[in-house]
């Protein structure tokens, strides 16, 4: 669609191939959408992680393997990765578990692929909620990764 449409615009270069590889979160329960010049991509914890753990789970490839591809096809791309929590723990246990999270994160990215230099991670703990931490789907909601995809700085 036009989000990677405006990533190929950017660079100058369009490959079928490659677009149908930066598609790959339709069909998936992933939200992504404009952010400034580049993607936001949203993908809940449940997607990523073992429960209750910073620890990477191996569905987390198939969550994943769209971010992989774009960042493959389009080399001059940067990945700002933000884990967030819940409410539930104190505020001090929510930012070391997104911390965690976020470096988990970053670790897997580079083990496929991925420059490190090309990826900035933060844990942001319960700061900055989608949903209410009242209710268990609300919290869930809250427990995600977002992805920020754009320009190298």
């Amino acid at each position: 669609g036009k989000l990677c449409e405006r990533i190929e615009a950017q660079e100058g270069k369009h490959d079928e191939r490659q677009h149908a590889e930066c598609e790959g979160w339709r069909e998936s329960d992933v939200v992504q959408q404009r952010e400034g010049r580049g993607l936001r991509i949203v993908l809940p914890a449940q997607l990523l992680f073992v429960t209750d753990t910073a620890t990477v789970a191996p569905q987390a490839s198939t969550a994943l393997a769209p971010m992989l591809a774009v960042m493959a096809a389009h080399r001059g791309l940067h990945v700002k990765l933000r884990a967030h929590t819940d409410a539930i723990g104190s505020l001090a246990f929510n930012e070391e578990f997104s911390r965690q999270r976020a470096a988990a994160t970053a670790v897997w990215l580079q083990e496929h692929g991925v420059p490190g230099e090309a990826i900035e991670a933060q844990g942001m703990g319960e700061v900055a909620p989608l949903a209410d931490n009242t209710t268990p789907a609300g919290r869930e909601r809250n427990r995600r990764v977002e992805l920020l995809l754009g320009p190298r700085p």
